[in-house]
């Protein structure tokens, strides 16, 4: 009873700013087309003048009050439709290759958050490797709710093909601490898995990884784990920090153009938890944040080794300096550079997510950009590009809760947080036409007739 009680206020709220708006255009993350839902007033306006010519005002009365009741309950009737089937799998565009299951959200313990293929080898992570048509193995990342679990962050590797996952690995920073970082983002790069998260990127051992998935030996656990989705429940492994690379950055996400390592802020202004680091809202482009790129060698080891302390969440930070900076807007969940376009992954809360396309930062528009952190007597300088409007290629409306980005050279991986049970009701409580994602996406951005690949 409670539960219908909450949703004839939310379908009492929607025909009531319907009542009130003078236009609202309505559009599923991916619509071609926008729906013109007009206005209850200017309809009951129209009805009243096809009836002037009524010899009875009573009859004419009795007209309208029919015609806004039929309205009222043909709109009721199709919001009921519309969140009831809000969240059916439907139909995907053509440039969505494969949508698979995210597992861990059947239960509230673990969050999503990073995505990454699995390469063949390690020497399959630098720029020639970007050729590879397939990636079987996916790369999942997911933080603890620390207040009902115990347990670390996690990795789960997923059969693209069957849409299984198929191993699990615990992480540690050492053999007796365990990590219970965000996890915000991961890539491979060389000889690592990097994740991101807390002004730091974690590197762990991706042969170690690689070798655990192709073992067909490694059995699943004859019961489920303590603390742990169902779907968890998987043949798993350990795995301890081999390196541990301090970067100018909140580290919020991260990703691997083959070259450089890019790792950036999640920053709303708006919101006091997540405000910029202050000498990274410097700058001539207006912008509130960076994407720091770090240059890394043949084991995919970040090469610089100049360091400084700045100022960030009113703490002292301290960090490499970047290589190569990228600054963009604000709310970005994950950034990813590929042939012939940059893509951001935009998401806040219960809205629709944006996955924004913008042309490709080169080097004969770069700026020598100067930066003084705070707390430090010496400027330091880089190239820096900016991507906004000026650049901007094209934006897809995406489910919510948009995390990570990663390109492969052909498929462009994204997934989302929103289904997790420590989001949906609470943002379909907020916005019941919200559309909540189970799946991740691969996604082949030559598809996308809007960026013209």
């Amino acid at each position: 009873m409670q539960a219908h009680r909450i949703l004839a206020i939310e379908l009492a709220l929607v025909i009531f700013f319907a009542m009130i708006a003078p236009s609202i255009l309505a559009q599923s993350p991916f619509s071609e087309t926008l729906v013109d839902v007009k206005q209850i007033g200017n309809s009951a306006s129209s009805i009243a003048s096809e009836n002037t010519s009524s010899n009875s005002n009573e009859t004419s009365k009795g007209n309208i009050f029919q015609r806004f009741g039929s309205f009222l309950k043909t709109s009721l009737n199709k919001l009921v439709s519309a969140i009831k089937d809000r969240n059916k799998p439907g139909k995907l565009p053509v440039y969505i290759n494969r949508a698979v299951t995210i597992p861990g959200h059947e239960t509230a313990e673990f969050v999503f958050q990073g995505i990454c293929p699995l390469p063949g080898s390690v020497e399959n992570t630098n720029k020639a490797a970007k050729k590879e048509a397939f990636h079987r193995y996916i790369i999942l990342s997911y933080y603890p709710k620390t207040d009902i679990t115990s347990q670390p962050s996690q990795l789960i590797v997923v059969d693209s093909m069957t849409g299984k996952a198929v191993r699990r690995f615990a992480l540690y920073l050492e053999a007796d601490k365990p990590y219970t970082g965000h996890a915000g983002g991961i890539t491979a790069a060389g000889r690592y898995l990097w994740v991101a998260s807390g002004y730091k990127l974690y590197g762990f051992d991706l042969q170690m990884i690689i070798d655990f998935v192709a073992d067909k030996k490694a059995k699943s656990p004859t019961t489920e784990p303590a603390n742990m989705p169902p779907s968890f429940a998987l043949a798993a492994c350990d795995l301890v920090a081999k390196n541990i690379y301090e970067v100018d950055s909140s580290a919020s996400y991260v990703s691997f153009d083959g070259e450089y390592i890019w790792v950036g802020d999640f920053v709303k202004s708006s919101d006091k938890n997540y405000g910029p680091v202050p000498h990274h809202a410097k700058n001539p482009f207006k912008c509130k944040t960076w994407i720091a790129g770090y240059r890394v060698d043949d084991d995919g080891m970040p090469t610089a080794s100049k360091k400084y302390q700045f100022t960030s969440d009113d703490k002292i930070r301290e960090g490499h300096k970047p290589d190569r900076l990228i600054f963009c807007r604000e709310s970005v969940q994950g950034f990813a550079l590929g042939n012939g376009f940059s893509a951001l992954s935009v998401s806040y809360g219960a809205r629709a997510s944006k996955l924004a396309f913008y042309q490709v930062p080169v080097a004969k528009n770069a700026v020598k950009h100067s930066f003084k952190p705070e707390g430090q007597s010496k400027t330091f300088s880089a190239d820096a590009w900016v991507i906004n409007n000026e650049n901007h290629l094209a934006t897809l409306k995406l489910p919510a809760g948009s995390e990570d980005l990663e390109f492969d050279g052909n498929i462009l991986y994204v997934g989302f947080e929103g289904a997790s049970p420590n989001y949906s009701k609470k943002w379909t409580k907020i916005n019941p036409l919200i559309k909540i994602e189970s799946r991740f996406y691969l996604m082949n951005p030559k598809l996308i007739k809007e960026l013209d690949l």
